[in-house]
């Protein structure tokens, strides 16, 4: 005889995800409160812009745990290859990404990097993912390097 549990008593998936990526937060602001603190002077130190992502992580880590959700995944749901394969390429690129962060410098990678991903994931629209990365990479780089006065990688760039 299988047995029924009250729904209110049972933990969905977007809380088990939710509390389960609250916790990488949390460790992700541990380690980034451990970053070393500067001497020089610059506008903002070196761990601020990493414990905003963290807080930031957490906050919509917290706000899926706390939002109602399915209780399961639909009956006879697996995972299908085309969907593995585009995580483990997103995975590859993403450690790619922090590989030529130093030798390209921060424009040409991220660029690189957020031309490279869309596609994987399925998004066709060439024009508007060159526009995206583009206007992206150089508005972060410009942000950190004149307002912040916070050097990226240079690499290639020729700035």
């Amino acid at each position: 005889m299988r047995r029924h549990h009250d729904p209110a008593h049972r933990v969905s998936v977007d809380t088990t995800i939710g509390l389960s990526m609250a916790l990488v937060a949390l460790w992700y602001l541990w380690e980034a409160w451990k970053l070393p603190r500067f001497q020089m002077t610059v506008v903002v130190d070196a761990h601020v812009f990493p414990m905003a992502v963290g807080v930031a992580l957490l906050a919509v880590s917290l706000l899926l745990a706390a939002r109602p959700g399915p209780y399961a995944a639909p009956e006879g749901f697996h995972w299908r290859m085309p969907q593995l394969w585009r995580a483990a390429a997103v995975a590859l690129l993403s450690l790619g990404y922090v590989h030529v962060l130093e030798p390209l410098g921060f424009v040409a990678a991220t660029f690189a990097f957020l031309v490279a991903v869309p596609p994987v994931l399925g998004w066709r629209r060439w024009a508007s993912t060159v526009a995206v990365a583009a206007t992206f990479s150089l508005a972060i780089w410009y942000f950190f390097n004149n307002l912040l006065q916070v050097p990226l990688p240079r690499g290639v760039w020729p700035l």
